[in-house]
């Protein structure tokens, strides 16, 4: 399997390697912990009776998978939704210039990136996300105006999440800058950068828009398909 064949099902990727200590991976279905993602995978795409096997009554899980290869729901569960997004790529290490904006994100700023998330969602974040990689943030006064991260990690491969601005520090830059270096970062390990953003969303032309003067491009059309056990 080539590098980029991983990206149809980056989740399982990373949980069955460079994450695993943040998932449980059984019979061909993972899901991270509870705390850390919602996100969940399987092996083989459409196979979804090792996840329900995995998977306790009641939580809700998000499944990131090819748009093409979306599973079926199957009896003990409920779609919530299914969200199309693009998935773009940054192949070339030195895309973008170093910078220092921003400060390290850990455990002692976890409920402030937790509000700032819930706030705008950029997307799935609990708790522990920041555990899945670096993050960086930029705190004003004991606020938190914007962060942007590292989540899935597989080899070869770290995705840049958790991008948001708080409404009262949009249109000063701070995003971009946090997304070029959590990039550089990413480069640093050896690894390419990927993303997704969300299709048909308020957003959505913006952000395409910064991530392609940063160095990323589409490269294919991904899934997260949420999902409820029953």
């Amino acid at each position: 399997m080539s590098e980029h064949q991983r990206l149809d099902n980056p989740a399982w990727h990373a949980m069955t390697s460079t994450q695993s200590e943040l998932s449980v991976v059984k019979d061909g279905a993972g899901m991270f912990a509870e705390d850390v993602s919602p996100i969940a995978a399987i092996e083989t795409a459409g196979e979804m009776t090792p996840l329900t096997r995995l998977i306790p009554s009641g939580r809700v899980i998000g499944l990131l998978t090819h748009a093409d290869s979306i599973a079926p729901v199957q009896s003990g569960w409920q779609e919530v939704m299914c969200i199309p997004v693009h998935q773009m790529i940054c192949d070339t290490p030195g895309a973008v210039a170093d910078n220092e904006l921003g400060e390290y994100l850990d455990g002692s700023h976890e409920a402030m990136m937790l509000q700032l998330a819930r706030l705008t969602e950029p997307g799935p974040f609990e708790l522990r996300t920041w555990k899945m990689g670096a993050y960086y943030g930029v705190i004003d006064r004991g606020r938190l105006l914007a962060m942007a991260g590292e989540r899935i990690r597989l080899p070869g491969w770290i995705e840049v999440s958790g991008v948001c601005s708080h409404p009262d520090a949009r249109g000063k830059g701070y995003a971009g800058k946090l997304v070029a270096r959590t990039m550089v970062g990413i480069h640093r390990q050896g690894c390419r950068a990927f993303l997704h953003v969300r299709v048909g969303s308020p957003s959505e032309a913006s952000a395409l828009g910064l991530y392609e003067r940063l160095g990323f491009s589409f490269y294919q059309s991904m899934a997260v398909q949420m999902l409820i056990r029953l």
